[in-house]
């Protein structure tokens, strides 16, 4: 290639601040089926540690994502973040849903 790179390009859509609950239920859907991965961060102030994934494949019936039997699950504390699990990939709309209720910036790389 005579010394140059190809740039491969990525789609990065960061979303507006997504409401989580304490229930599916009560938590904004996240429409990632164009995604490869992506990451959320908690926004400065709120106060949940843990989300728990669910998952749906017509965005109506939701049901908690698993990996091997585990539910799948991301740490999280204001203001850090971390990624969403891998076997959220099999599902094109997804829900998280927290130890309390409150906000996450989600960052989806497709």
């Amino acid at each position: 290639m005579d010394g140059e790179h190809q740039k491969i390009a990525r789609q990065d859509q960061q979303l507006a601040a997504v409401a989580v609950g304490t229930t599916p239920a009560a938590s904004a859907p996240i429409y990632f089926a164009k995604a490869a991965s992506g990451n959320v961060i908690a926004l400065s102030g709120e106060t949940f540690t843990t989300l728990t994934w669910w998952g749906s494949h017509d965005g109506a019936t939701y049901v908690p994502v698993k990996s091997a039997g585990t539910a799948a699950t991301t740490p999280i504390a204001a203001p850090c973040g971390d990624l969403i699990p891998a076997a959220c990939a099999a599902y094109p709309y997804l829900k998280a849903v927290g130890d309390h209720a409150g906000h996450i910036q989600v960052c989806l790389k497709g």
